[in-house]
């Protein structure tokens, strides 16, 4: 795990070393669906990045500028 804050943004990086998994099976799980629907609800993005055989890698930035509105908000994250 790494968690980098640059002038623009910040990003978390979380990566395993497992085998990886193929996105193109009927998948019923919500968990990347959450992730990245709770990214956007910050401003912010997510992107997975499998390598098969290897694990994944997946990385949340959030530009600099939203922190402070996230830490505010009201809602359940």
């Amino acid at each position: 795990m790494m968690l980098v804050r640059r002038p623009a943004d910040v990003e978390l990086r979380v990566r395993d070393n497992g085998v990886g998994f193929d996105t193109q099976k009927n998948c019923h799980g919500l968990g990347l669906r959450t992730m990245e629907q709770r990214a956007r609800l910050i401003g912010g993005q997510l992107k997975v990045n499998i390598e098969p055989g290897a694990g994944v890698t997946v990385i949340c930035s959030v530009p600099e500028a939203m922190l402070g509105k996230a830490t505010e908000s009201k809602g359940n994250l």
